[in-house]
């Protein structure tokens, strides 16, 4: 009877010493390293994370650039891929499944490309209905789903190569060893979500086999465990008479022949990436204005736009991906007051090509700025030349209300390096 009165006494005090207002009831999800778990791990609270964190990123990009004044599509290119996708993917090797894979999930794949949309339409001054995949070849910004599969790829590759995944690949062995079914015989395992992994990774890597490091790392109550016999002094004595004894160490590959080896497994794996990219972009039924002038991705393609102030870079992107203020495009978008697609001239579809190569009504301009090129629309908008010319020719026309202001010629600013002073007469 004492020993019940005192554990009443006992939980009384607690409950007076613990005021109520402090019990927090259970969270749907918390934030471990920056990374949301809810109780299903299907990341739903962290894609919301995610959304929420690119909406204040693409209102920072739209702050310092738009479709005809501000950065370049260079330097912002580079903030996005620098900051806001770095920052999107964050722990992806966690939260995010590659397709095909258990647990991959088709929804978040479609999310994070709809966020990488919009930041690249606000980079480039595209219009909202070019496709991303479009926009993602002319800045040759990888698809966020591949990106995502080639950074999972390589952290399972760092992980497998490091000296710890030897201790917890030895001491999973061991439990499993240890399961014993009722007859006596070793329990069977089932396959895990990483010996799935393990084999899409090895299938990213042409069959190459994973080894993990085998390595003389213990855990932490291994080191000092005693044998059968031993009182609780003698291991450290043991480990210590064992250092000082001589024994023959296993050749250790060379460093500089390991740096190489995981070198070249990385250069496999965004080679992989970049061969699914192409076969996506050669397959897509997206953005078929711009595979005719760019028939695969290519660091080619955002080259075209270096040394561009943004208003030539955002028209250049309209002429080579179609998405142009022209008759055919407003008039499939449903734009009031464009009763029909047609050019003024009469003879067919006001299109990037009409203009361009066929329309009589600009005949003296074309001559004077596209002569050189032919008809050939791919050497036209394919080349640092032919797009310049192709861009002061549409300046020109004054087709565009949206480019009224622009110049036909680069600014001076442009070209000049930004630390050389103005020479004084």
């Amino acid at each position: 009877m004492g020993r019940y009165k005192t554990h009443d006494h006992e939980s009384n005090l607690i409950r007076k010493t613990i005021p109520y207002d402090i019990m927090n009831t259970p969270a749907a999800d918390i934030r471990i390293l920056g990374v949301r778990l809810d109780t299903a791990l299907k990341w739903g609270a962290q894609l919301k994370a995610i959304e929420k964190q690119s909406t204040r990123t693409l209102n920072a990009l739209k702050s310092i650039t738009g479709s005809t004044w501000g950065m370049s599509v260079g330097p912002a290119r580079q903030v996005y891929t620098a900051m806001a996708r770095s920052a999107v993917t964050y722990g992806a090797n966690t939260w995010y499944t590659p397709a095909g894979l258990p647990g991959a999930r088709k929804g978040v794949a479609k999310k994070l490309q709809a966020i990488q949309g919009k930041c690249l339409r606000v980079a480039t001054g595209a219009y909202r209905a070019t496709s991303t995949e479009a926009l993602e070849v002319e800045t040759n910004v990888e698809p966020i789903d591949i990106f995502l599969e080639t950074q999972v790829a390589k952290t399972m590759l760092r992980l497998c190569e490091k000296p710890a995944g030897s201790v917890v690949q030895r001491l999973t062995r061991k439990i499993r060893q240890q399961m014993r079914s009722k007859g006596g015989r070793e329990a069977r395992t089932r396959k895990t979500p990483d010996h799935k992994k393990r084999a899409w990774l090895q299938e990213m890597l042409g069959g190459t086999q994973i080894e993990r490091i085998e390595n003389e790392a213990k855990a932490p109550w291994e080191e000092s465990r005693p044998h059968r016999g031993e009182t609780a002094g003698e291991p450290r004595a043991r480990t210590r008479a064992a250092r000082t004894q001589p024994r023959e160490q296993p050749q250790p590959q060379p460093q500089e022949q390991q740096q190489q080896e995981q070198s070249r497994k990385r250069k496999q794996l965004e080679e992989e990436g970049e061969k699914k990219w192409k076969e996506r972009w050669k397959d897509s039924t997206k953005g078929r204005h711009l595979h005719k002038i760019a028939p695969e991705p290519s660091p080619a393609n955002r080259k075209l736009h270096a040394g561009r102030t943004k208003p030539h870079s955002a028209l250049l992107t309209q002429l080579r991906t179609g998405k142009i203020g022209f008759r055919e495009f407003l008039y499939e978008r449903g734009v009031p007051d464009i009763y029909s697609k047609r050019c003024d001239c009469g003879r067919e579809a006001m299109s990037v090509r009409h203009v361009l190569l066929t329309c009589p009504k600009w005949r003296d301009v074309r001559e004077t700025e596209l002569r050189e090129f032919g008809e050939d629309l791919r050497e036209i908008l394919g080349t640092k030349e032919g797009a310049t010319a192709a861009i002061r020719m549409i300046l020109k026309t004054g087709l565009l209300e949206q480019f009224k202001a622009t110049p036909c010629e680069e600014r001076e600013e442009s070209t000049r390096h930004p630390n050389r002073q103005p020479q004084r007469g």
